[in-house]
């Protein structure tokens, strides 16, 4: 990201400057619109990135590492809840595999191969038949709030079927 900032011509800061950036970011946003309001995404994988999430975002990317188990997911809801208040959050999830194999080119991305998911429950991957699918997306609502995902699209093909299904067409 810093060859990014480089060749933008921006600052890449440290960690708490990139924070504060964001957090004026979102300020602005919020008084160019004036009565209206604009929804925030916000990416959040640590602690204080969450807890920024949660005070200024309307929707969160739940930004843990590959084998994130659901037990700390579920604590990083909590986290984000808290921060929020009253406010309701909404939550995202990308997903990166679907179905049972993760092509080379995702492997070299994420560093694992589908059976290190498997046996970590990862909730960058789902799997099993369209049943297990629509039930494992249902479950992650139900328990962590999850209403978006983001879905690699190499998967596309793989991932439409799911999409019918739950939007009831």
């Amino acid at each position: 990201m810093r060859q990014q900032a480089e060749e933008l011509g921006l600052p890449y800061g440290s960690g708490q400057e990139r924070l504060d950036s964001i957090s004026e970011t979102i300020d602005h946003v919020r008084r160019l619109d004036g009565d209206a309001h604009t929804p925030v995404m916000v990416a959040a994988g640590g602690p204080k990135a969450r807890r920024l999430a949660g005070a200024k975002a309307d929707i969160v990317t739940l930004a843990g590492g590959v084998l994130t188990t659901r037990e700390e997911m579920t604590g990083y809801v909590e986290e984000i809840n808290t921060a929020a208040g009253e406010r309701d959050i909404e939550f995202a999830l990308n997903i990166f595999v679907v179905g049972e194999q993760v092509p080379p080119w995702i492997r070299g991305f994420i560093g694992v191969d589908a059976e290190t998911l498997s046996e970590h429950d990862s909730l960058t991957m789902i799997r099993g038949s369209l049943d297990d699918m629509a039930a494992e997306l249902e479950r992650r609502r139900d328990e962590l709030g999850v209403s978006y995902v983001s879905v690699n699209s190499a998967f596309i093909e793989e991932f439409a079927p799911l999409v019918e299904r739950l939007s009831g067409k």
